[in-house]
């Protein structure tokens, strides 16, 4: 804050006796001393980005924007303009969504004023601001600045000599991605002429403008210079909102039938990738889609049920990772509240009144011993999808895991579970392909050699460990092996 004379312990600068800047600072040592500044009035504001563990009940919408610099004309001026940028968020009537702009504290207000450089027709401003707009308007929304400029002989005189403005959500559903935007400005002024939001039908940048003719097939009605131009960079903390189309389409496959089995495929691709927070923050919605593409209502497999199967193995592995760990409550309470596939009920409703019958799940275990095998030697992929056949190996890797659970509790021992010879062999013999296959051996993949290399040794850890299972039941190996 601005003080006058407020303690002797600062040093007045020269030629300003009669003003200072003093800053008051606490550091703050552990959750103690937090929460008592908290209690004593201190402001809280959200990280900037989302944490490295991401909370599962955690609701945000923001969008960080940040103005950062403009180009403008002189426009036949001697000198050149004191300009002020407003920017203000409309919906797709031009009306203003009110109380939406926010600081790093405070309050929201309805608009925000920027800093005015003297006689500067290349400002750089820099200043960074959080947009919070309700999710039921986001949608249509958009961002306009306007641009005045302030006469240094009248105070009061603000005249609008332009705008620009960007689309919160793009064309293709997604949210305006993080980054650098440069916006075209165009000439405008009189206020009332944006009261309507006409300058919608217009494109707001060149990758607007590439996309093709304008909107509704108006022609817009605003001038503008192709020197002049407005740049901002945008950051999205949102998990209600994606900006990855990937995600968007799977969302939305319903909309798009016949592109699903390449939807899957990509999403499939995320679970590798920096864009896996997305899939973990929409996790119950991605789960609805992917059951509901799993199966048909009656419980009868679909087209894509064995790529539904490996992108749910893939979500799976995501949440044993320590930065996730908090959403495996999640997954527990959708199983328990919101979890819905026909043709998984049909199984276990076949299984269910005769846990005792061995049968059934040995057949199982043994077709999905050889489809899994069929997988590996079938090496599907081109040679160079290494990213995908990676993955595809860790999604192998963990059903791996998984399988052995039931064949240490039912076909292992003397008594009742029994031991299945032919069973274990099975196993092993998956487990011994996995090791093998060409997509994890490190001296082919130069690139990504450190990776396959760890796969492949916690798949042989995996081989051995259920061979050490085995025991004294090692004997029945050597009679196969014979």
């Amino acid at each position: 804050m601005l003080i006058r004379k407020q303690t002797n312990k600062c040093n007045i600068l020269p030629g300003q006796p009669n003003y200072g800047i003093v800053v008051a600072l606490r550091l703050l040592t552990n959750s103690g001393s937090i929460t008592e500044a908290v209690a004593s009035g201190a402001t809280v504001t959200a990280k900037r980005g989302f944490p490295d563990v991401i909370m599962p009940g955690d609701v945000r919408n923001d969008l960080y924007l940040t103005l950062e610099k403009a180009e403008f004309e002189r426009g036949g001026k001697s000198t050149a303009k004191n300009v002020l940028a407003t920017v203000s968020v409309h919906d797709n009537t031009g009306q203003v969504i009110s109380d939406c702009v926010w600081g790093a504290s405070g309050v929201g207000s309805t608009a925000y004023e920027s800093l005015v450089l003297y006689h500067n027709n290349s400002p750089a401003w820099g200043e960074q601001l959080r947009l919070t707009v309700p999710l039921d308007t986001f949608t249509h929304a958009h961002v306009r600045i306007e641009f005045r400029h302030c006469s240094t002989r009248d105070k009061n005189e603000r005249k609008l000599f332009g705008f620009a403005f960007a689309r919160l959500m793009e064309a293709s559903g997604a949210t305006l991605r993080d980054g650098a935007h440069e916006l075209y400005v165009y000439k405008c002024d009189d206020p009332t002429k944006l009261s309507g939001a006409s300058y919608l039908s217009a494109p707001s940048c060149a990758t607007d403008a590439a996309r093709g003719a304008p909107v509704n097939g108006v022609v817009p009605t605003f001038q503008r210079s192709s020197k002049e131009n407005c740049t901002i960079s945008t950051l999205l903390c949102s998990t209600k909102l994606t900006q990855n189309e990937d995600l968007l389409a799977l969302l939305q496959w319903r909309a798009r039938p016949e592109k699903v089995q390449e939807t899957l495929l990509r999403v499939l691709r995320l679970g590798d990738g920096l864009s896996c927070e997305e899939l973990i923050k929409f996790l119950r919605d991605v789960l609805d889609a992917l059951f509901a593409l799993f199966s048909t209502e009656d419980g009868n497999s679909t087209p894509h049920s064995g790529t539904v199967f490996l992108v749910l193995i893939s979500i799976c592995s995501l949440l044993d990772e320590s930065r996730f760990q908090h959403f495996r409550p999640v997954l527990d309470v959708y199983i328990e509240e919101h979890f819905s596939a026909a043709l998984v009920y049909k199984l276990w409703s076949h299984l269910a009144p005769h846990p005792h019958d061995r049968k059934p799940l040995k057949d199982f275990l043994m077709r999905a011993f050889l489809v899994f095998r069929h997988l590996i030697e079938q090496d599907v992929f081109p040679p160079d999808w290494m990213v995908l056949r990676l993955q595809s190996c860790k999604v192998l890797l963990s059903a791996l895991k998984d399988l052995a659970v039931p064949l240490q509790e039912r076909f292992l021992g003397d008594e009742p579970p029994q031991f299945d010879a032919q069973l274990w062999v099975g196993y092993l013999e998956l487990g011994v392909s996995l090791v093998t296959c060409g997509a994890l051996q490190p001296e082919r993949w130069a690139a990504r050699a450190p990776r396959a290399a760890a796969l492949r040794a916690a798949a042989a850890r995996q081989v051995l460990t259920a061979w050490n299972l085995l025991g004294e039941f090692c004997v029945y190996f050597k009679c196969v092996c014979h």
